[in-house]
């Protein structure tokens, strides 16, 4: 899911449905900030984070002591223009998600 970053902290209706039902069916694996300018090109320039959930089977209750990984990526692979960047950080954040969380 990607969701713009404070949406979860805005006081709404529509923000209180999404996050309990949120609660009710999946795991929060891992939160992924990305840059203003990963969606630049596309004509949105705002703040976004990538929300990694995994679905619990029927009948499983959240376990509130797994670990759930937070990562900031700054260079997406390209810039604001939509020009290719070296040093991407994606797949260096995926290797990270599957050592350390993965989907256990």
């Amino acid at each position: 899911m990607l969701a713009p970053q404070g949406a979860g902290n805005v006081p709404t209706s529509h923000s209180k449905y999404v996050r309990k039902w949120v609660e009710n069916v999946a795991e929060i694996k891992a939160i992924v900030s990305l840059p203003e300018e990963a969606f630049q090109s596309f004509g949105a320039m705002v703040k976004t984070s990538l929300c990694i959930f995994q679905k619990l089977e029927t009948g499983k209750n959240i376990n509130i002591q797994k670990e759930t990984l937070l990562v900031e990526i700054e260079n997406v692979g390209y810039d604001a223009t939509g020009r290719k960047k070296t040093g991407s950080e994606i797949e260096s954040v995926a290797t990270l998600f599957h050592k350390e969380i993965g989907w256990k």
